[in-house]
């Protein structure tokens, strides 16, 4: 471990985290970036984004790229490395990794959030079989079959438009009397013949043998069986704060309630994106809170640290 502290450690490396870790170095501070996963966030495998960030390119992979250039040209040093745990040391954070552990003098907590689990049999035995979380990766291996999406909202409604570009039918299951997405969405998946929406309905099995070969959907109906290549699950979200060890305050979801300067129930540790409690959703929304916990960071009197 260094024995000198970072003056900011960024947990997470998407668009948040990405915004606000160039804008620290760009005015001087110390600045690392741990990311466990991919760097460039989540929209990494999103072709085109919809809606598209203001003056941003239009594509995930070229929008990650370009934010990652960014940071580096400023200065940001990148660590591949999992935060196990963090807690304060002094007026310092310590942050146990995969790595080495470190010191920093505030903390931005931009790790995000993953996709929620089903929770159904057949889930994990068929993940990378048939289970799938990337339409935009995975959809041309099940062209001319049908698939199955679980959610209604917009990011269940966006793989579904996807999907119908290869697959035979495309099955929306969602449990509400229509899909809570936005309008836009809605009416563009009303216009694809081969989407069908599921109403008042649940995925209570994912069966197969090898790979993925039908899913159970339980409805008004009683239970009946889909035969599928492929289940996409897209019921809403989980944020990655494990490593927070119950240190922080949270809402009843998990996600890390700060207030109007993004500031979280520790002193100078911070949350931004989807990890943060109130989080707007939209890529907008991600580089403004990048923007936001700098300028907080920047303003606070720590009598001349950072």
């Amino acid at each position: 471990m260094s024995d000198q502290p970072a003056d900011l450690v960024i947990i997470g490396a998407g668009v948040a985290g990405l915004t606000a870790a160039t804008l620290a170095a760009r005015h001087g501070l110390r600045t690392i970036c741990l990311e466990e996963q991919m760097f460039g966030g989540l929209v990494l495998n999103i072709g085109e984004l919809d809606p598209a960030p203001a003056a941003r390119p239009a594509q995930g992979a070229e929008l990650s790229a370009g934010l990652m250039e960014e940071a580096a040209e400023a200065g940001v040093t990148y660590s591949n490395d999992a935060v196990t745990r963090l807690e304060r040391a002094g007026s310092l954070y310590r942050m146990e990794t995969s790595g080495d552990a470190m010191l920093a003098r505030a903390v931005v907590i931009a790790s995000g959030a993953r996709l929620k689990p089903l929770g159904v049999p057949g889930e994990l035995e068929f993940e990378y079989r048939g289970v799938a979380h990337c339409a935009d990766c995975d959809a041309a291996f099940y062209a001319g079959r049908d698939a199955v999406v679980v959610g209604g909202g917009d990011s269940a409604l966006q793989e579904a438009l996807v999907l119908a570009r290869h697959c035979q039918t495309v099955f929306v299951v969602h449990n509400d009397a229509l899909p809570t997405a936005r309008s836009h969405f809605v009416d563009e998946v009303a216009k694809r013949a081969n989407i069908r929406l599921m109403p008042f309905a649940t995925v209570k099995e994912i069966r197969g043998r090898a790979e993925v070969e039908a899913v159970v959907v339980r409805g008004a109906g009683g239970d009946s069986e889909i035969t599928c290549a492929a289940v996409f699950p897209y019921i809403g979200l989980k944020p990655n704060t494990s490593f927070l060890s119950g240190q922080v305050k949270c809402d009843t979801g998990g996600f890390v309630i700060t207030n109007d300067r993004l500031e979280a129930s520790l002193d100078d540790l911070y949350a931004i994106g989807a990890v943060r409690a109130g989080f707007g959703g939209s890529l907008d929304d991600a580089f403004a809170e990048g923007e936001r916990v700098v300028e907080a960071l920047l303003s606070k009197d720590r009598g001349g640290d950072l």
